[in-house]
């Protein structure tokens, strides 16, 4: 499951269309926006609105799966041009001056950047990193939900030196959502893949301590298994124990062997 946090409806619109959310009307504390595994929040400005808004979302989502958390929106920089996308690989909170390092176990579909979250808009970019008002507050509070792989802050650049924050308008913001849309996305299936595999390791193991409290495993087998298991939460998401009759099936070799048959029956998922 991924989670988005948009502060600003012009940065959430476009994210919306894209994914064909739907709001969820039984949210009221702030709009919510869903469809299967992704779902939105709009936040409003600043870090303490953020971490609100994770908070609430964190408090009406399904706890049995693994969830990825993904902060979408513009920010200012000095160096890089207005409407480049960058991937957050510092966020330093200016008020607290605590500091985060967003793990980046994976090749990011972007150029990254430190990111200075600051309470008030920053227009002289007394440095090389980009600003913005919410990734501290969403990162701090998405920290108690999820691990530091699963928890990413994308921006857009919305303005610098040249282009000064006063030109920026609803439309314009929109706009250069839209035009990383694609940017966005992948980033968004890099987390979904993350958590998926997360949710089918943590399976896979449950559903091997069913197995053998049922059948007797030596150690290779037991090692056999765990490569079965993996293998097959690799092509599908459905329990291999709603399809094998463990009752029926009263040896390890037996198992095994049904395993790997129904593994090599499965279609590869692209």
């Amino acid at each position: 499951m991924l989670n988005l946090v948009a502060a600003l409806p012009e940065e959430a619109r476009p994210v919306i269309h894209h994914y064909q959310l739907k709001r969820l009307h039984q949210a009221h504390a702030f709009p919510v926006y869903s469809n299967g595994d992704i779902r939105l929040i709009v936040s409003g400005i600043g870090g303490l609105a953020a971490a609100s808004a994770v908070g609430y979302l964190a408090g009406i989502l399904d706890a049995g799966k693994t969830t990825a958390w993904l902060n979408v929106g513009i920010a200012g920089c000095k160096r890089l041009p207005v409407g480049e996308a960058a991937l957050a690989h510092k966020i330093t909170d200016m008020t607290s001056q605590k500091i985060f390092y967003p793990s980046t176990c994976f090749d990011p579909p972007c150029n990254t950047t430190g990111i200075k979250t600051v309470a008030i808009p920053e227009i002289h970019y007394p440095d090389d990193e980009a600003y913005d008002m919410e990734a501290a507050g969403f990162y701090s509070a998405a920290l108690r939900f999820s691990t530091l792989e699963l928890i990413h802050s994308i921006k857009i650049i919305s303005d610098n030196a040249a282009s000064h924050i006063e030109s920026i308008s609803g439309s314009g913001v929109m706009s250069l959502i839209e035009r990383n849309i694609k940017t966005i996305s992948s980033m968004a299936n890099i987390l979904l893949d993350m958590a998926a595999g997360l949710d089918a390791e943590r399976n896979g193991a449950e559903e091997m301590k069913l197995i053998c409290a049922r059948i007797h495993f030596t150690v290779s087998q037991q090692a056999q298994l765990a490569t079965l298991m993996q293998n097959w939460y690799a092509l599908t998401d459905t329990s291999p124990l709603a399809l094998l009759n463990i009752d029926a099936l009263k040896t390890a070799k037996a198992l095994l062997n049904e395993l790997q048959s129904r593994i090599s029956g499965l279609p590869v998922k692209y």
